[in-house]
């Protein structure tokens, strides 16, 4: 696993006159956790779940 990712961003515009303008911008650099990953459940699963019990009173649809 990497330490840290880079991002870079590299653009080519042609010019109406001929040649193009080239340009490359170097973003952040943001450092990689190294640790494991929490392991998620499905929220959605179980008898006692209900989405009034466990969502804000908005409109819910429903799926089958």
């Amino acid at each position: 696993m990497p330490a840290e990712l880079r991002h870079q961003l590299s653009i080519s515009i042609a010019r109406k006159i001929g040649g193009s303008i080239e340009n490359t911008v170097n973003g952040p650099v943001v450092d990689v956790v190294q640790e494991p990953a929490p392991v998620l459940r499905a929220p959605l699963s179980g008898s006692a779940w209900s989405p009034s019990t466990h969502f804000p009173t908005t409109t819910i649809a429903a799926r089958s």
